[in-house]
């Protein structure tokens, strides 16, 4: 029998064993606790093997608890070394464990003795605790090495783990039966041989506020965090994790990342987060985060989705993937299902194959998002089903490694409304956006200087291509060809640099005089550009992804600052302000009138480059004129 085979074979018989020791012969039995007595730890002693158990310590209020509340008395600091593994716990009924924050209450496992193990049918709750250097891979039973959890639904809070290992699965936290809930807490330079670094879950766990650093899983999968149910993550950070599969994260079934951060994070076979079990089923969503220089270990074997490798479909929102990288496919995300990115921005990614940025096992659909100085065959998005892209920006891309050496690539259709694509490196007569069998559709888009040093090569369709208000860098630029009245043919459309232009992602704007200023065509146009801005300016619309008149939404009040006012605009100077202070015309929102202010001004930049104003710290009224 193998040795992961032996460990999760024996789970039951060790626990039961353990569970049996804990009420026959077990040192201090006399001072055990019925449920739901409360209990206060006094002081930082331990004792070994067949020693009395201290009176007030911590092994004496575990020693036969079955239910409650233990708390370390107010004042207590220190750490707690153990001298052999804390008892098991049976919970009857639900217990809470308080310490005085993970700077204060300390328990250290000195490499050699783990942590707490719970089972039962109940809560346990955690808050305030330090476990360092607790090991469960000297025991039969070698997973969670500060805590073994089987039965019960267990919650970490504001708590600390270090240098702890287990043997098997879960260098910190092992969880069986039971959901799983850790919020403001910190994972560091915690491991296990096989799977999930620090936490271990065969249940949901939900995961908020919480840092992992430096944690790893080396034979197997995990870096940081393993579980076979559901995952969600919020408000977190994942750095320097490393695991054979999912540097950081792998998960069975279905995760949701929001507002969290990774960066630094090492798999060799595949990416930061590792979704899905073979089956194609999984679903990971992806809002308001960063994957940063997430890869492989090494540049030599096979790896796939330096940033997200997912069994199933994937769906990004207002997401950054910046300098991931992957061996083999898709340096930055691989979907085997369908995927979708929506105001996200993916720079500077890379594969020695397919896909740089992005490699899709069914359809793509790529809205408000910007892909450049992406590196692969093709350099930006591959895509197995169709490809669609609306108000979208494709720059700076870089295909110059085997087929298919393009910047955007499908086996199926493709179709491109209110893009820009310019400025992309190709390889010898290989073109920009091409498909394998399927046909092409472009409006109201921009291919402008895509080129492979010696031609323009912006489309080249396996099947049909059809265009219509665009505007492409030749007439020969494109296969099949085409024409109409509507299209541009080797205009210069004087797109300015990459640049914050207003919204979530860098774009390319359209200068004045620019051929592609209103002549998109308005029917049917989204009703934003890339940035948020409105599409159709008095019943015009631009071609590509940036509508250089647009008009900004109405700025969210609620982000600015209570205390502040906002601004609607600056108008001639009707107020004398004392020294070190400003006249600005400010909207007062309650009222529905303005007013000069003499305040100290600065720019406040809304929804994170969506539209803006001028706004002031509180000051006093210069005198009030109706708008």
């Amino acid at each position: 029998m193998s040795r992961r085979a032996r460990g999760v074979a024996g789970l039951s018989l060790v626990a039961s064993a353990g569970l049996l020791g804990a009420y026959i012969g077990y040192p201090g039995l006399r001072k055990a606790h019925a449920a739901s007595t409360p209990c206060t730890v006094e002081n930082t002693d331990d004792s070994g093997e067949g020693e009395p158990v201290p009176e007030g310590s911590l092994r004496e209020c575990l020693t036969g608890f079955t239910g409650g509340t233990i708390t370390f008395a107010e004042g207590l600091t220190g750490t707690i070394t153990l001298e052999r593994d804390l008892p098991p716990v049976t919970v009857e009924s639900s217990i809470t464990i308080t310490g005085n924050g993970a700077a204060n209450t300390i328990i250290d496992g000195a490499s050699t003795h783990r942590g707490f193990r719970f089972s039962g049918t109940h809560s346990v709750t955690l808050t305030g605790i330090a476990i360092n250097n607790a090991d469960s891979s000297l025991d039969d039973n070698q997973d969670g090495g500060a805590i073994h959890s089987t039965g019960v639904d267990l919650v970490v809070q504001d708590s600390s783990f270090s240098s702890n290992e287990a043997g098997y699965y879960g260098g910190v936290i092992y969880t069986r039966l039971g959901d799983l809930t850790v919020t403001g807490s910190t994972f560091t330079s915690n491991s296990a041989i096989d799977i999930a670094g620090a936490v271990f879950g065969l249940g949901a766990v939900t995961i908020a506020d919480s840092t992992f650093t430096d944690n790893s899983a080396s034979d197997d999968r995990g870096g940081a965090i393993y579980t076979s149910g559901d995952l969600a993550i919020s408000s977190s950070t994942f750095d320097s994790n490393y695991a054979e599969i999912g540097g950081a994260v792998a998960v069975n079934g279905d995760a949701t990342i929001s507002g969290s951060t990774f960066s630094d994070n090492t798999a060799p076979g595949g990416g930061a987060v590792f979704a899905g079990n073979f089956d194609d089923s999984a679903v990971v969503t992806v809002l308001d985060s960063s994957f940063t220089s997430n890869g492989p270990a090494s540049t030599s074997g096979l790896s796939i989705g330096g940033g997200l490798f997912v069994y199933g479909s994937t769906m990004i929102d207002s997401s950054r993937f910046v300098s991931n990288s992957a061996n083999t496919s898709a340096g930055a995300v691989y979907a085997a299902g369908n995927f979708t990115a929506t105001r996200s921005t993916f720079a500077s990614n890379s594969a020695t194959g397919v896909g740089g940025a992005i490699s899709a096992g069914g359809n793509a659909v790529l809205t408000q998002s910007t892909f450049s100085s992406n590196y692969g065959a093709p350099s930006a998005v591959f895509a197995m089903g169709t490809l669609n892209s609306v108000n979208s920006t494709f720059t700076s891309n870089d295909s110059d490694v085997p087929q298919p050496q393009s910047t955007l690539y499908s086996y199926s259709t493709m179709t491109l409304n209110f893009t820009t694509v310019s400025g992309n490196t190709l390889a010898t007569a290989k073109s920009a956006a091409s498909t394998k069998d399927g046909n092409i559709s472009v409006t109201n888009s921009v291919f402008w200087n895509n080129s492979d040093g010696a031609d323009y090569l912006d489309v080249e369709s396996g099947g049909q291509f059809s265009a219509s208000h665009s505007l492409f860098s030749s007439s020969s630029s494109v296969s099949p060809s085409v024409s109409g009245s509507s299209l541009i043919f080797g205009e210069d459309p004087l797109l300015g640099a990459l640049a914050g232009n207003g919204g979530p992602t860098l774009t390319m704007m359209p200068g004045a005089g620019s051929p592609v200023l209103g002549a998109a065509n308005p029917s049917g146009a989204p009703a934003t550009d890339q940035r948020g801005y409105t599409r159709t300016t008095n019943g015009r619309a631009d071609m590509g992804a940036v509508e250089r008149l647009g008009v900004p939404p109405e700025p969210d009040l609620s982000q600015v600052p209570p205390s502040w006012l906002q601004a609607q605009g600056r108008e001639e100077r009707e107020a004398v302000c004392p020294p070190g202070m400003a006249p600005s015309w400010a909207q007062w929102p309650n009222e529905g009138t303005g007013g000069w202010t003499c305040e100290y001004t600065t720019w406040w930049d809304v929804n994170e480059g969506v539209g803006g104003g001028w706004v002031t710290t509180p000051g006093f009224r210069a005198g009030r004129i109706a708008r």
